[in-house]
């Protein structure tokens, strides 16, 4: 495969990403602000939404890439990304900081302050617990890795505080704001965030792969 032919392939694989991220986000629009569309399936922010799925396969792929870099460039240390996207993708797929921290919250008696519900602390509380496994899994890999590896995960960091910006802070946010219409446009930054990153990086990754196809031994430089 040349240059060329990577480049027209990503470009496309890009595109209609966002185009697909755009789709969801107009329709969910439509339901928020208009009187068309009124099922909430619709809705980006519903758990099982039109969206979902498709944000959940972007994750899944992600991992399945990171799985083929790491058996194309002779490197476990790509498995390390490939289990945190796994479980961003499972995560996603059944709930686990929300029905787990529900009952984080219940059974350990969290109560509600600063505007905050008590299963908000609760799902804080498993994102805790995720990162404390995931975060040295990701160090020991770095520490571990070539140099190609090493410039790869700096980047994928970077998505990474991207997505829990959206994921995180801004939810917190969404949640604090009362005012119906301020709710609904800041619940739809969040969400379409978390989409819109989750294709940036899909959209990196790929790039990472054709490179190998391009230029085998500058990718591993």
């Amino acid at each position: 495969m040349t240059r060329d032919q990577c480049q027209r392939a990503w470009t496309t694989f890009l595109v209609l990403l966002l185009a697909t991220d755009l789709l969801f986000i107009g329709l969910h629009s439509l339901h928020v602000f208009t009187r068309f569309l009124p099922d909430m399936y619709f809705n980006i922010a519903y758990d099982r939404g039109a969206a979902e799925p498709f944000q959940v396969a972007k994750e899944y792929w992600i991992a399945l890439l990171m799985i083929w870099l790491a058996w194309s460039r002779f490197s476990v240390s790509y498995l390390s990304w490939a289990v945190v996207f796994g479980y961003i993708a499972f995560d996603d797929l059944i709930m686990v900081h929300e029905k787990l921290g529900e009952r984080i919250a219940h059974e350990r008696g969290f109560t509600a302050m600063f505007g905050l519900r008590d299963i908000d602390f609760g799902e804080m509380t498993v994102y805790a617990l995720a990162a404390a496994v995931l975060l040295p899994l990701l160090a020991l890999a770095y520490a571990r890795g070539n140099a190609a590896f090493r410039r790869m995960s700096r980047h994928l960091v970077g998505f990474l505080v991207l997505f829990a910006f959206f994921g995180g802070v801004v939810d917190m946010v969404h949640i604090l704001i009362t005012h119906p219409t301020v709710n609904e446009i800041v619940g739809m930054v969040e969400d379409g965030g978390e989409m819109l990153t989750i294709t940036a990086t899909a959209g990196y990754v790929l790039r990472e792969v054709l490179l190998v196809k391009v230029e085998p031994a500058a990718a591993d430089v």
